[in-house]
């Protein structure tokens, strides 16, 4: 049985006594397996047989240690598209991303084979007769690896590799979104290791972030912490690590994402040309996710309806003004069905988005905004002159609100500002955009 299979049609794994966790693959939300969480009794024994392997290992030879690793590479090489497959089944990158993740994982491998045959140390003189100075570096015990689920396997082997290399052995808590991925490497080293005699050399714990991951950086047993993650988290895990005299490696804080709706086409944040205006608006963000609004499923105009087949027709009937629309991302399909699935069976997010909408659309309209009669929680904005329009945008940019401009073949004659209200909104936002527009037209 191939390794994606065993992992996808075993479904449960046992291995320790917490709660379960349920895997699910963001591209449907369907269900890929469970893993019962390990407690703090599970994480001890985890423990426990890296500290003890530990002592044996550190005796092993560097150039046998990094035979043994080499032969991890070669099984990730066998295994690299059902590994790749199965990072994309669960965290959601796609395919030629997957593989490529397990791809550094075999260069890394590489490396770390030919570094255990480099680990120098400088030689000095001494000005003591008879002696002679030398340097040399001995392994410093159980690291611990925290990972994120954006790069769920290759963190892991930048770190392990070559801590196997120098010595050391390692105990691997991965993040709760990727546990089927962490099983699949663990079971790929450990059939490389217990080959060897070496059980105990590469640990898996998956656990609560209060449970194992507490117990792990607060653990003086681990003289150093591989975490990667927020900010937030680093700055945590780095003062407790501290306080202990531990070490810490710490890759910390990605560009945070500016979320864009489609519906900012045309003249908008794309720009005209397609080529994107995000500096020229004020926009400074370095990545930008685009997504697709929920005002699109219930037929407001412009835009293009993203979809399955399925999904497509369902809203075309419900909205011919989708003609000729385009295909979209199956992800991003199943989440603006599962949006509209939320609207429908949660009656208190429809009051609130209704009370939002209806806050912001009379209280333009008490200060004279003209404002289609409709009962979306869409507020467009019509403003006639460049200069005006020029002059909102910057208003509205120094207060931190990004509407998307509009101005598109077979749209409206006039270019329009469109505010897409939210039930999430809290009042103290809408009160902020409601006084930058009012004071905008005073």
């Amino acid at each position: 049985m191939s390794l994606l299979s065993e992992i996808l049609q075993k479904t449960h794994f046992e291995q320790w006594s917490g709660e379960e966790l349920a895997s699910f693959n963001p591209a449907d939300g369907k269900e890929l397996g469970r893993v019962r969480l390990a407690e703090e009794e599970d994480y001890d024994d985890v423990m426990w047989e890296a500290a003890k392997t530990f002592e044996r290992w550190r005796m092993e030879p560097a150039p046998k240690r990094g035979e043994i690793v080499r032969e991890i590479g070669e099984e990730l090489r066998a295994a690299k598209d059902e590994l790749g497959s199965l990072v994309t089944l669960e965290m959601g990158k796609i395919l030629a991303e997957g593989r490529g993740e397990v791809q550094e994982m075999i260069d890394i491998a590489t490396f770390a084979a030919g570094l255990s045959r480099q680990l120098y140390g400088l030689s000095m003189h001494s000005e003591r007769p008879g002696h002679r100075m030398y340097e040399q570096w001995h392994p410093l015990g159980v690291v611990g690896i925290i990972s994120a689920f954006n790069f769920p396997v290759a963190v892991w082997s930048w770190n392990a590799l070559l801590a196997m290399v120098c010595g050391d052995t390692v105990v691997w808590k991965p993040s709760l979104k990727t546990p089927l991925t962490a099983i699949a490497v663990q079971k790929i080293a450990d059939r490389v290791l217990e080959g060897h005699g070496w059980k105990g050399v590469l640990n898996l714990v998956i656990g609560k972030d209060d449970v194992v991951g507490e117990r792990l950086i607060n653990d003086p047993r681990v003289p150093l912490i591989s975490a990667t993650g927020s900010t937030r988290m680093g700055r945590h895990v780095a003062q407790v690590v501290a306080k202990r005299l531990g070490r810490t490696l710490l890759e910390l804080g990605g560009n945070n994402g500016l979320i864009v709706m489609d519906d900012a086409h045309g003249a908008g944040v794309l720009g005209k040309t397609g080529k994107g205006t995000l500096e020229a608006e004020g926009v400074s963000r370095q990545r930008v996710v685009q997504c697709i609004t929920l005002s699109k499923a219930f037929g407001v105009y412009g835009g293009a309806v993203l979809g399955t087949r399925d999904l497509r027709k369902a809203i075309l009937n419900r909205s011919r003004l989708f003609i000729g629309c385009t295909p979209m991302p199956l992800p991003l399909a199943n989440a603006a069905r599962a949006a509209v699935k939320t609207l429908k069976n949660d009656q208190q997010l429809r009051l609130r988005l209704f009370q939002n909408t209806s806050y912001v659309k009379s209280t333009l309209r008490e200060a004279d905004f003209e404002l289609p009669q409709t009962p979306g929680p869409i507020v467009p904005l019509h403003l006639s002159g460049e200069r005006k329009n020029a002059a909102l945008k910057r208003r509205l940019l120094a207060a931190g609100i990004y509407p998307p401009f509009l101005k598109y073949p077979g749209g409206p004659a006039t270019a329009y500002f469109r505010f897409v209200i939210s039930s999430e909104h809290s009042r103290a936002q809408l009160d902020n955009m409601v006084e930058v527009l009012t004071r905008h037209r005073g």
